[in-house]
């Protein structure tokens, strides 16, 4: 199949980010997410230290973590980001 110009297409859909954010302990990562826009937090480890940020109960397993993300797809919210914190900590 050749490609050409004529292939070229425009999409309007417009997706919210998806942000993963790296760094060393201490670095300000929650701090940061904590400005995002009403955030929630999902956390599986106790690193809010004293920030003062909505969040779920400590999550010790996936499938906590999934029924934190049911509950708000399922009810009424004024959330605008769900943040998991942190995400390495989901592994097994």
């Amino acid at each position: 199949m050749a490609i050409s110009l004529a292939s070229l297409r425009t999409t309007s859909a417009l997706t919210p980010p998806r942000i993963l954010i790296h760094g060393v302990a201490g670095v300000g990562k929650s701090t940061f997410a904590a400005d995002a826009d009403r955030p929630v937090f999902i956390m599986t480890e106790d690193g809010l230290g004293k920030l003062q940020v909505p969040h779920f109960p400590l999550a010790t397993s996936y499938a906590e973590v999934a029924e934190a993300l049911d509950a708000l797809l399922d009810e009424d919210h004024d959330f605008g980001t769900v943040v998991i914190d942190s995400v390495d900590w989901l592994e097994p």
